[in-house]
């Protein structure tokens, strides 16, 4: 007995797009992207302190180098509104010695913070004044940004113009196209936020003779971000 055989006949014009479904899939690609800026703002923390074994006198200390201060700040030419206190703390302070805890006084602190538009000489000004005043006893400074957002958003965006380059290039060595994005993946910030230029801790550098402690180059503040994207290819 004959078996039968039953054949197909594919017309030439539909090899193509039989070619094309054999190669249709997916393309995913991780861009990654950095934005850089100079700072346009300068920071200054500092502290005023005092510490006495008599509380009363620990306090009139502390009194007399923040009444100090004060005119210090005049004197430099900061504004009320660009100084911010963040703290003050009143403590029994101890010492260790030979394992045993020491009555070292009552310690009197409060912290503040300088914030304004970055300019390097009134920087200058207001360091030298700060430096000379007898009544700070720790100071930091740094360089910051007053819309770090938009360093983000830079960053964003140059990853995604990242992975459509590369996904562009895999996809033209390997002889398809680009279709529609699929689907878009993004964790956030995933370096964690934007790097500060130069912090210093400038009460250190002083006491080195380092100028104040500020550098005389500025570095650009950075932020990278990355995304993962998925093309269809065609």
């Amino acid at each position: 007995m004959k078996k039968s055989m039953i054949k197909f006949f594919i017309p030439a014009f539909a090899l193509p797009f039989l070619a094309s479904a054999a190669l249709a899939g997916e393309l995913s690609v991780v861009g990654t992207g950095t934005a850089r800026r100079q700072p346009d703002k300068m920071k200054i923390t500092f502290s005023v302190s005092s510490t006495d074994k008599d509380m009363a006198t620990a306090r009139r200390l502390f009194d007399e180098r923040t009444a100090s201060l004060s005119s210090t700040l005049a004197a430099a030419g900061i504004a009320t509104n660009e100084v911010m206190t963040t703290g003050m703390d009143v403590n029994r302070e101890f010492d260790y010695v030979n394992g045993s805890q020491v009555f070292v006084g009552y310690r009197f602190e409060e912290c503040y913070t300088f914030a304004a538009k970055l300019d390097r000489k009134r920087l200058e000004r207001i360091k030298t004044a700060l430096f000379d005043s007898e009544a700070i006893e720790s100071l930091r400074l740094w360089y910051d940004l007053f819309e770090p957002s938009e360093l983000r958003k830079a960053a964003r965006a140059n990853a995604v113009a990242n992975a459509r380059e590369i996904a562009e290039g895999i996809a033209a060595a390997a002889g398809v196209s680009l279709g529609e994005i699929d689907e878009i993946s993004y964790g956030g910030d995933r370096n964690g936020g934007y790097s500060r230029a130069n912090c210093v801790n400038s009460m250190a550098a002083a006491a080195a003779g380092d100028e104040a402690g500020a550098p005389t180059s500025l570095q650009d503040m950075a932020v990278s971000d990355s995304v993962t994207i998925k093309w269809r290819i065609e």
